[in-house]
Formats: structure tokens, C-alpha cells, sequence
């Protein structure tokens, strides 16, 4: 999977012959060829192992924990992913392309002129949590500043949380009880959103297969979220920001979570 590049705004190459191209979160197959910008690089991630190729004017540096390869095209080998986690992987590329970061068109804008909402969490059935302390990260889109941030625990007990000022993010800590619910809150001059969280003791893939590595581990939030219609949305984008994964992938990812589109 490619999980950086730069010196493009797309990877050129071909698959079977015919010409392609590759972008952030391509997943690669056996035999693909890559024309590797110049100058520039391209990351990639193969099961669990980092390659780096360079090309041969690019000044970037080797990285730690990446097997380097100089080159102005590349063969792949071999996807170096078993069937299941590679459907797994194309579920991310569904999400990666478009919410990519260094995309010049950004897929999403607020509008204060539109009522505030929490992507993440409007339209799901039953947005779950694991029980725990908790600080959680939260964000809308729309409404018009200032806005505030609360969550009102089973009992009444309400936490503020805490707001930049002209922000659509925010965050509040607060203890979540398996068996229990507790509602979050966003507001703004004009309007309250309010939505009921339910606690659960563990994420619903906590006995499955053991992860290859972080990336492995998003596939896995990801291929959860989507099964369950969205109720493991704001779990998971809670989640994947503690994953060790790469900037832009993880800021792809959590943004195509954190505004409602998951595979």
C-alpha cells in the first residue's frame, strides 16, 4: 500500500499492461509498475514492513526501519498481503484518495450558515464506546462560532468540555460505564445537537486476529465501522489517532471518519 509520496500529484505506472495511476492508499498487486517522481519518493507499506524508494536526484533521506531502493521505476514483486487482509486494505483506499490531505480540492468545508452536526455521529443507530476514563476528541462541521462542548453522564452530571476559540473541534474527558449511556452536546448560538452514546466493555474486533502492524490495525477499525453501519464510527476515529501510522494517512483517515464517510 502506498502510504506517502511526493514530486506528483499521482503515482504513473501501469497494471497488466495498461496505464494507471496510483495515489495514497493504493493497495499494489504483483507485477504493477511504478514511475517514482523525480525528484521524489514514494512510502510504502508491504504487510508490515516499510519500503522506500527514491529517486535518484531526490535529496529526502533514508529512513529508520525502511528498506531504501534508488530507482526511477519499480516492479512489485509481490502485494506481500494474504486475500483477507488485502480486502481489508482496499476498504482504506475506497477513503484514502479522496480525503487525502495534499489534495489541492478539500471535500469538505463548514458553513455557518448551515445548522451544526457531528459527522461521526448523526444518522448512526447506536454510537458505542468502550467503557473507560475517557478524553475524547470531537468534531462538527457548520453552525456558527463560538460553540461549547459538554457530556452529560446517566446521572445528570455534566462535564464542559474544552473549545479553541473559532474551532470546530473540541475535547471532554468523562468516565463511560458499560451497561450505561451518557449524551454529548455541541452548541452554537442558535442550535443544540445532542447525541446518546452507549457504553460497551470492548471493541467488537478485540478477539480477533492479531494485527501485522497499525495499518493492519486501522483495516481492522475500518472493516468494523462499516460493518456495523457507523455504530463503531466514533470509537474508531478515537482509536486510529493513537495508531502509529503515517501523518497523511492518518489525517485521511480520521477525516473521512470524523465527517461521516466510511467504507
Amino acid at each position: 500500500m502506498i502510504v506517502d509520496y511526493d514530486g506528483a500529484a499521482a503515482i504513473i505506472g501501469t497494471r497488466s499492461g495498461t496505464a494507471m495511476e496510483f495515489q495514497l492508499g493504493s493497495v499494489l498487486e504483483e507485477g504493477d509498475r511504478l514511475d517514482v517522481p523525480d525528484p521524489g519518493f514514494v512510502k510504502l507499506n508491504r504487510g508490515g514492513a516499510c519500503g522506500l524508494l527514491l529517486s535518484p536526484d531526490t535529496s529526502r533521506s533514508e529512513e529508520p526501519g525502511c528498506s531504501i531502493s534508488r530507482v526511477s521505476t519499480y516492479s512489485v514483486p509481490s502485494s506481500g498481503l494474504t486475500g483477507d487482509v488485502s480486502s481489508r486494505y482496499q476498504q482504506l483506499a475506497e477513503v484514502l484518495g479522496w480525503w487525502d490531505p495534499e489534495r489541492k480540492s478539500k471535500p469538505m468545508r463548514s458553513r455557518e450558515s448551515y445548522g451544526l452536526r457531528v459527522p461521526a455521529l448523526d444518522n448512526v443507530a447506536k454510537p458505542l464506546l468502550v467503557a473507560g476514563g475517557r478524553t475524547l476528541e470531537v468534531r462538527w462541521v457548520d453552525g456558527k462560532p463560538p460553540f461549547r462542548l459538554k457530556a452529560i453522564a446517566s446521572d445528570g452530571k455534566q462535564v464542559d468540555g474544552i473549545v479553541a476559540d473559532g474551532a470546530r473541534t473540541g475535547s471532554v474527558r468523562i468516565l463511560i460505564e458499560t451497561g450505561k449511556t451518557f449524551r454529548l452536546e455541541v452548541a452554537d448560538a442558535s442550535k443544540v445537537v445532542s447525541y446518546k452514546i452507549y457504553g460497551i466493555a470492548a471493541f467488537e474486533d478485540a478477539k480477533g486476529a492479531k494485527p501485522l502492524d497499525d495499518y493492519d490495525r486501522a483495516s481492522q477499525i475500518v472493516a468494523a465501522i462499516s460493518k456495523s453501519g457507523g455504530d463503531w464510527a466514533f470509537e474508531g476515529v478515537q482509536q486510529i489517532k493513537g495508531l502509529a501510522l503515517e501523518p497523511r494517512i492518518k489525517t485521511a483517515l480520521t477525516s473521512a471518519i470524523e465527517y461521516g464517510d466510511w467504507p
